[in-house]
């Protein structure tokens, strides 16, 4: 196979990666709750796009956990939405980005 010309793969609209083989939309990933839509918390917060979390996520720092009493999830919800924005943010693609876990206090 001959390899591409960049400006010949832009104005074609083909992928420089090839056919794309399968893809996963958020609307699966949510209807299969790998991903938490927390959008509308988001926005009272004053975050202007839509924000989702892995299930991961949601359980570890959004769920409350068996025993823990005088907490609930909207309440945790509005806490990391709330410290999100003044976390440390990486603008990348136009899109900003944060780590959650071990990496979120290191600096990077």
């Amino acid at each position: 196979m001959k390899p591409q010309n960049t400006t010949d793969t832009m104005k074609t609209n083909e992928s420089p990666f090839g056919e794309v083989i399968y893809t996963y939309t958020r609307k699966q990933a949510i209807a299969d709750g790998v991903q938490v839509d927390v959008t509308k918390t988001a926005q009272e917060a004053g975050i202007k796009f839509p924000v989702f979390l892995t299930r991961g996520v949601f359980e570890t720092y959004v769920a409350v956990p068996e025993g823990v009493t005088g907490q609930d999830e909207a309440g945790r919800l509005w806490d990391v939405v709330c410290l999100s924005q003044t976390a440390e943010t990486r603008v990348a693609f136009g899109r900003r980005l944060l780590a959650f876990g071990n990496e979120s206090a290191q600096e990077r």
